[in-house]
């Protein structure tokens, strides 16, 4: 026999249920990097990594602080260039690959773009680069971060 009284408490199990499963990676058709503050492992640079857009499910980055200016007389003069420049676009999660992939990346020194892929691991982001389909630069690890010291303003 049908209960009607016990339908609703149902949808609302199962919808927490669905709702939970899509913050698991690989399980979520699309998903940003969260919006965050990121260090280069030198601590030279700052990236702020998020939604492209509001909503979107690529993800972007900006170069959002030189903390590596106050020691490095080179950095400290391409402040004004560098600040906020994008250096990471089109990322998207690649539930198939567990990470988010077809991105790109600018190297702000030399202006060349090559294609992208991020992996999660732990809290850290790697970034691998790729050129003709092959990785050609050691990995760039990123660690997230609260606070740094020269932010954009």
């Amino acid at each position: 026999m049908h209960n009607s009284t016990s339908e609703p408490k149902r949808l609302l199990a199962f919808l927490s249920l669905a709702a939970g499963m899509m913050t698991l990676p690989g399980i979520a058709a699309a998903k940003p990097i969260a919006d965050s503050y990121w260090l280069t492992e030198d601590g030279s640079l700052a990236l702020a990594i998020g939604a492209c857009e509001a909503g979107s499910a690529v993800s972007c980055g900006l170069i959002a602080g030189l903390p590596g200016a106050a020691t490095d007389a080179e950095l400290a003069r391409y402040r004004s260039d560098l600040c906020w420049l994008p250096v990471l676009w089109d990322l998207k999660w690649d539930a198939a690959k567990m990470r988010w992939a077809g991105g790109k990346i600018l190297d702000p020194e030399t202006g060349d773009i090559s294609d992208l892929d991020v992996v999660a691991t732990g809290p850290n982001l790697e970034l691998r680069v790729f050129e003709d389909g092959k990785r050609s630069f050691p990995t760039l690890i990123l660690r997230p971060v609260e606070t740094f010291k020269e932010a954009c303003k």
